[in-house]
């Protein structure tokens, strides 16, 4: 069972366009209900690779392809691309389990997660049955070290088939807590409720305008979200903009431990003429999927950007 919804967005912006009959940005049209068809479609080619198979030989997993960020981090993610095999017909109900191991840790990535999903359990598949599946899984934080990436295919009864499908080494980064002396403190905190913009720092060169923002979070953030960072002249008016990730994703949002500060510096080149004092920043946060600028608060005062104080 599908539900299909409707939308309508921007060419260039990509934004969603509001639904006026609520507000909401997609449109559900409908619910689809799709019947397995009357005979088992041909099994497609099938990788060279031997599978991982459960003890009986009923179920069988290829991994089609399996994408590993280089370097990988804390707060990146894997994906696996799953072809499922059934040879036989499928009396019981599989699920599938991703972790990393090592050192004598077990690091779980993917929650138990159920074949086929709830709306086609294995117990119904019939011989001959494949089906693809994407599985993406976090780097959790503070992860660190070598490890080998292992799937398990597990059983009603917990019987468990393993296969190592790579080795991969995890590279953390330096950790901090401290806002640093130089930083002018700050306490904004956004809509999410985790992420927090807890100082900053305006530096001019000779040719260069430095801003320097000081994250944390005091939980993971569900997603790595995008920064914006605009300079203006004494009127309001638009100078230059960064749109990034935070420290250009090399620290990603969704491996920032609880408490830690995330200092990123974006340089500007000075204006022509203009008196660095008479410049402004101001920044934020939006969702990269919907463009939806994060609401964010200081000092009990709300707004989907905050100004920075001028440098003294």
């Amino acid at each position: 069972e599908y539900a299909l919804f409707a939308l309508v967005y921007g060419e260039e912006s990509q934004t969603p366009l509001p639904v006026l009959s609520g507000g909401e940005r997609e449109f559900r049209l409908g619910t689809l209900h799709l019947l397995p068809p009357t005979q088992v479609p041909a099994s497609p080619a099938l990788p060279d690779t031997a599978p991982l198979e459960t003890q009986q030989g009923d179920l069988q997993l290829y991994a089609e392809s399996l994408v590993l960020p280089n370097p990988l981090r804390p707060g990146d993610r894997i994906t696996l691309n799953a072809l499922w095999r059934a040879p036989v017909s499928l009396r019981a109900d599989y699920v599938f389990q991703l972790d990393l191991r090592g050192g004598g840790a077990l690091i779980p990535l993917l929650a138990v997660s159920p074949i086929g999903g709830e709306a086609y359990p294995t117990h119904r598949w019939r011989a001959g049955e494949t089906l693809r599946q994407r599985y993406s899984a976090l780097i959790p934080p503070g992860a660190s070290g070598e490890f080998t990436l292992t799937a398990s295919l597990i059983d009603n009864r917990g019987r468990a088939a393993q296969k190592e499908l790579a080795s991969v080494a995890v590279n953390d980064w330096e950790h901090g807590f401290t806002l640093p002396s130089e930083a002018a403190p700050l306490n904004a905190r956004f809509a999410n409720g985790a992420i927090l913009l807890r100082g900053y720092n305006l530096d001019t060169q000779p040719a260069a305008f430095n801003v320097t923002l000081y994250w944390q979070s005091e939980a993971p953030p569900d997603k790595t979200y995008t920064a914006f960072v605009h300079l203006l002249d004494e009127k309001g008016a638009l100078l230059a903009q960064v749109d990034r990730p935070p420290t250009q994703g090399q620290k990603p949002m969704t491996g920032w431990l609880p408490g830690e500060i995330i200092s990123d510096t974006l340089t500007f080149p000075l204006p022509d003429g203009l008196a660095p004092e008479k410049l402004r920043v101001e920044a934020g946060l939006y969702d990269p999927d919907t463009f939806q600028r994060l609401p964010v608060c200081l000092n009990h005062t709300c707004d989907d950007k905050i100004m920075l104080p001028p440098a003294e």
